[in-house]
């Protein structure tokens, strides 16, 4: 691969700290450090001011990162004064300050690159999910709907696009000649489930223990964390044995510890802040869980389904967009309409009675999982832009 400058436009937050530090989501920096491996030349990365806490956050040294750095005010838009050391840019479809316009595109010498997480649509449903009054709501979703034209005028203009998941792809992979699918995911090969771990959870399901149900990521209504307890309280009166671990944090956090008790489920339902992906989560998940419940009522490219895969547990999950089309290529899960707590308990009932099916669904995804691993999506999305600066 020749050497090309790289200049990466991220979403991702920043808190600057006295003493050259930078507060980073470690995810992003072990995704950067994914680009540097697959990288052959030099890279930037561009920032945006603005945050003001970081879940999952870590103070850097700024120059120890392994990676140049730029920080950009809030709204700052891309300019030709950014882009005029690089041969090729991966900007953020999803950010507003990125969406150049056809001329200033056309009039680049660098090749400009986008990449887009989220759909027009997964846009509008979280903006109606927002608590925020009616007239709000539809100012927000009319200025939606201008943004998406201008990303839609942009994506056709670029060198190319690199889409974050199926309903991405399907939305707007045909609007550029150079557009590729990757799969987001942090699950490295070394990660993987191995062969005694999934011998192991055979026999404990096959034994007809107790179901072990798990839950990770933010909680939040629009993650539909608020289905959580609901379904929990619908196994528990249909008698199931079942133990259900939730891990996470966020604005529902404390509404859920209190429906735990109120409803006295306390006996099979736990709630467990946080935990670190690598050194905790991956590990107890590959030991200790049967099935991963999703209630995520969005179709957005959550990475969470391709990891709980990658550990060995096929994922029970609402049919959103991006849910039913990875549970149909991968075979690693079932997918429940309508999104409702009562369809999803009536799901885990009946594969209960099928445990057959959830050891297959969990071979299946585990396979598709290591095809699809960290490693080598990042290579893919580096040689797709390699190509694009030649």
């Amino acid at each position: 691969m020749a050497s090309h400058r790289l200049a990466l436009f991220v979403t991702a937050p920043v808190i600057e700290l006295p003493g050259n530090k930078v507060v980073l989501d470690k995810k992003f920096v072990r995704g950067i450090e994914a680009h540097l491996e697959y990288w052959n030349g030099p890279l930037r990365c561009f920032l945006r001011r603005g945050a003001r806490e970081i879940p999952f956050g870590q103070a850097f040294k700024s120059d120890a990162l392994g990676f140049d750095l730029s920080l950009l005010e809030p709204n700052h838009r891309v300019t030709d004064t950014c882009l005029a050391n690089f041969d090729v840019a991966l900007l953020s479809g999803d950010s507003t300050a990125d969406l150049l316009s056809p001329t200033s595109i056309a009039l680049s010498r660098c090749r400009l690159a986008y990449g887009i997480e989220y759909t027009h649509q997964t846009r509008q449903r979280i903006n109606q999910l927002e608590s925020i009054g009616s007239m709000r709501k539809a100012v927000r979703a009319l200025r939606i709907a201008k943004t998406e034209m201008r990303r839609r005028s942009a994506f056709r203009h670029a060198a190319g696009l690199q889409c974050n998941g199926y309903p991405a792809h399907e939305v707007y992979g045909s609007l550029n000649a150079r557009s590729m699918l990757y799969l987001d995911s942090r699950a490295l090969p070394e990660m993987m489930a191995t062969e005694e771990e999934m011998y192991a959870r055979e026999r404990w399901l096959l034994s007809g223990k107790s179901l072990r149900l798990v839950h990770s990521g933010r909680l939040e209504p629009m993650k539909g964390a608020h289905q959580l307890v609901p379904i929990a309280q619908r196994l528990k009166k249909a008698g199931l044995n079942f133990t259900f671990d939730i891990y996470g944090a966020g604005s529902l956090a404390g509404l859920i510890s209190d429906a735990i008790r109120s409803h006295h489920l306390s006996d099979a339902v736990r709630l467990h802040t946080s935990v670190d992906y690598v050194r905790e989560l991956v590990p107890t998940m590959r030991r200790s869980y049967d099935l991963f419940v999703s209630a995520h009522l969005q179709s957005d490219p959550s990475c969470t389904y391709l990891e709980s895969l990658a550990c060995g547990v096929p994922v029970v999950g609402h049919c959103n967009r991006m849910w039913r089309s990875l549970s149909e290529a991968s075979g690693g899960g079932f997918a429940v309409s309508p999104a409702t707590p009562a369809a999803m308990a009536e799901m885990i009932l009946d594969l209960n009675n099928r445990r057959w099916a959830v050891v297959e669904a969990a071979r299946r995804g585990l396979a598709f999982a290591k095809r699809h691993n960290f490693a080598s999506q990042f290579r893919s999305r580096m040689e797709h832009l390699a190509d694009l600066a030649r």
